[in-house]
């Protein structure tokens, strides 16, 4: 009988020290498996470790990258909705910070393709807006009111996938950008939404995407950034130089 998790940390740089902080501090379930595999391009990675996952027991895989930052609770908290896919608030690294959920558009005018991010956006604000959510001090968040919304595709930097959906598409399950027009994250998302699952997002839940030890992109900073959209004022809390 499947429980538990099986966390899978693919990666090609050295371990942030936020990261291991996440970690170290999260709240797991009784059944934990934990697998990490350096050096490997991120689409052989991710299915390489989903290979391991298929031989143990656990019921849900974790992909969470080691330049991610989360809440003690995030990992308790996707696992209880009990969702084929469901991943929490994920940011690029720019300003204002986009956010790599996204709602499927079709093919660009290059054929590969695209997502609508504002989609999320929208919705995420209607949440904050409700639960009176109006600065946060770190993006390692996870808010009292879950709430999930349907979404069309997501980057797998903390993503929580039910092992039945592995077992109902095919192989590869990741494939990289340059190959398929897409990232290896959205290629594995369009061919899930193409086997009948849904994909969620869970609005109370969200992550920091580091640069360095010392900071990190995610909602504080978009929160920030539509402060300053709204005031004309600009703020010293921004890191304008991204490394």
């Amino acid at each position: 009988m499947s429980e538990g998790i099986f966390i899978a940390v693919p990666y090609t740089r050295p371990h942030y020290g936020n990261f291991v902080a996440s970690l170290l501090l999260t709240k797991m379930p009784e059944h934990v498996e934990f697998q990490q595999l350096p050096g490997y391009p991120i689409d052989d990675a991710r299915n390489m470790l989903e290979e391991m996952f298929e031989k143990g027991k656990a019921e849900f895989l974790l992909y969470v990258d080691n330049d991610c930052t989360f809440h003690p609770d995030a990992i308790l908290r996707l696992m209880s909705h009990n969702v084929p896919v469901i991943c929490g608030g994920m940011y690029a690294k720019m300003i204002p910070p986009r956010p790599t959920i996204g709602k499927y558009l079709g093919k660009n005018k290059d054929g590969k393709d695209w997502y609508d991010w504002q989609y999320y956006t929208e919705e995420l604000l209607v949440y904050l807006e409700k639960h009176g959510i109006q600065s946060i001090d770190q993006n390692a968040q996870c808010f009292e009111e879950p709430e999930l919304f349907e979404v069309d595709g997501c980057g797998m930097h903390f993503t929580l996938i039910r092992r039945d959906v592995f077992e109902a598409i095919n192989k590869p399950y990741f494939l990289h950008m340059g190959k398929t027009g897409s990232g290896e994250d959205f290629y594995f998302s369009k061919k899930v939404k193409e086997a009948g699952f849904p994909i969620y997002t869970d609005l109370s839940v969200h992550t920091g995407h580091l640069a360095g030890e010392e900071y990190d992109f995610g909602l504080r900073e978009l929160l920030i950034c539509l402060h300053i959209a709204k005031s004309g004022v600009v703020s010293d809390k921004l890191p304008w130089e991204v490394g």
